[in-house]
């Protein structure tokens, strides 16, 4: 079985209300497609709000004086802010009207990661970011199942920063696709700490995360690799890699610069393949869609979101879910 049949077997299981905001901008009808999937394959409790349901819901005064009290700010703000979607949503999730949200689709990734951290925050622990999955069609000869952690937010983390974002991708990782991952941490030169000349401080900042990384006692074999190596397991043999028993599953870039190109390179050279882009890091799941995001890909991501949502209940997150929003 594959990753996303996978997910949506998981999701089967114990669905989670899911708000999606973006209706009223759906001229293509992707999303409305999407929850209409959604809602026959069982993968989670769709929310499709729009305006009209945010007027309807009487929950505007409550959620302004909730973001100006969060924020320290007065409370016409708040309702100023409350008026864009994508934060009404945003709070939902955060007051505990929904498990978690998708959006992305039509609003921008820097709005959507603007609000998510502004209203839920980060993990103790951890650092937002992003993390791309990327599953070639069954019979592809290279890989299974990639993952490429993206910046997001920011765009050149120091060496401490991305060590978290090393773990929290890990975890992310390990909690969607049930697998424990072998980590390369994308580079010009492939080695271990010990085996690196540091020649520039952005080699230095990677030999310094890695270090830090195993000081913690983290699980999850990792290496600095070049492309091939993270690849092929003859290459990373040769190179004296961790791991020798297959691809490296988990790619992480040093910087946006990095991270960027390299997972869109996996979405547009494998013809075929399925994707999907996570927000990690939050104390509540919120799902990044792209702007190219077919029906199905935002249905896998809201498969997603409540497989995230299930972890999360267990950690004990949330308390109960009015599902007043729900039609």
């Amino acid at each position: 079985m594959g990753f996303f049949d996978d997910l949506k077997k998981k999701a089967q299981r114990d669905p989670k209300v899911v708000v999606l905001p973006e209706i009223d901008t759906d001229s293509g009808g992707v999303v409305r497609e999407a929850i209409a999937k959604v809602r026959a394959d069982g993968t989670a409790k769709p929310i499709a709000l729009t305006k009209q349901l945010v007027q309807e819901s009487g929950k505007m005064e409550e959620f302004a004086e909730a973001y100006a009290a969060q924020r320290g700010k007065g409370v016409n703000l708040g309702r100023k802010v409350m008026q864009d979607i994508i934060p009404f949503a945003v709070m939902m999730v955060k007051r505990g009207y929904a498990h978690g949200m998708v959006a992305g689709r039509y609003a921008k990734s820097g709005e959507v990661m603007k609000f998510a951290n502004a209203i839920i925050g980060e993990e103790p622990g951890r650092i937002s970011s992003g993390l791309f999955f990327r599953e070639p069609p069954a019979g592809y000869p290279v890989f299974r199942l990639i993952a490429c952690a993206d910046m997001v937010v920011n765009e050149n983390p120091d060496a401490e920063q991305l060590c978290r974002i090393i773990f929290t991708s890990a975890e992310t990782f390990r909690d969607l696709a049930g697998i424990e991952p072998k980590i390369a941490l994308i580079s010009y030169i492939t080695g271990q700490p010990d085996q690196v000349q540091i020649n520039t401080p952005e080699t230095k900042k990677i030999v310094d995360a890695i270090e830090m990384y195993k000081k913690n006692g983290h699980p999850w074999p990792i290496f600095q690799s070049q492309l091939d190596a993270a690849l092929s397991p003859a290459v990373a043999k040769s190179k004296g890699a961790p791991f020798t028993d297959g691809p490296a599953e988990l790619w992480i870039g040093s910087n946006l610069t990095v991270a960027n190109p390299v997972y869109k390179l996996l979405r547009d050279l494998i013809p075929g393949g399925q994707s999907m882009f996570v927000i990690q890091g939050l104390n509540l799941p919120v799902i990044d869609l792209s702007r190219s995001d077919t029906a199905e890909n935002v249905a896998n991501a809201a498969a997603a979101c409540t497989v995230r949502a299930q972890a999360f209940e267990k950690q004990g997150r949330y308390k109960t879910i009015d599902t007043c929003f729900l039609r």
